[in-house]
């Protein structure tokens, strides 16, 4: 007999402590933590690229051809406002990251303090979502923010290279 997953957890959610949590607590707080670590993901990102448009600027000063043709300047102008937006995202993520693993640790103080008291179902879904569920969303969410403030970049970029090993060869 199969038995759906909110019909389950229906059914556990009274009988749950805040006791048999904390193994999910720990991971969440974990995951929180790292969440403000990886949130230098976009500076990773931008410094990627950063460094193809260097090395391509190295590669046509070297074979004396004008950057100019290539868009280099434009490059770096649209690398230095990309970056200068990833500034503010960073200090938001980090901040978001830093309270809501705050918010994590209290609500870990306060289930050991409480370590006998019986969860409901909406308790046990809210910490599911909470320490399992949102530090992914906030990763996913900033990973594919990078990617695509990047993109443009990278396919300009890609497109000078191109262009560049075209006439070289």
């Amino acid at each position: 007999m199969s038995v759906c997953l909110l019909e389950s957890i229906y059914c556990i959610g009274n009988h749950l402590i805040y006791g048999d949590m904390s193994n999910v607590q720990a991971v969440g707080i974990t995951l929180y933590m790292a969440l403000a670590i990886i949130q230098g993901v976009s500076s990773g990102g931008i410094a990627i690229v950063r460094r193809r448009v260097s090395t391509l600027e190295s590669a046509i000063a070297l074979s004396e051809l004008d950057e100019n043709e290539f868009g280099i300047p434009s490059l770096r102008a649209e690398i230095s406002r990309v970056e200068i937006s990833f500034q503010a995202i960073n200090r938001t993520v980090l901040v978001c990251a830093m309270i809501l693993a705050l918010v994590a640790v209290i609500w870990f103080g306060y289930s050991s303090i409480y370590f006998a008291y019986v969860i409901g179902r909406v308790e046990l879904l809210v910490m599911l979502f909470f320490y399992l569920i949102a530090p992914f969303v906030l990763f996913f969410f900033v990973t594919s923010l990078v990617y695509f403030k990047c993109k443009d970049i990278t396919l300009k970029c890609k497109f000078a290279e191109k262009e560049f090993v075209a006439r070289t060869l």
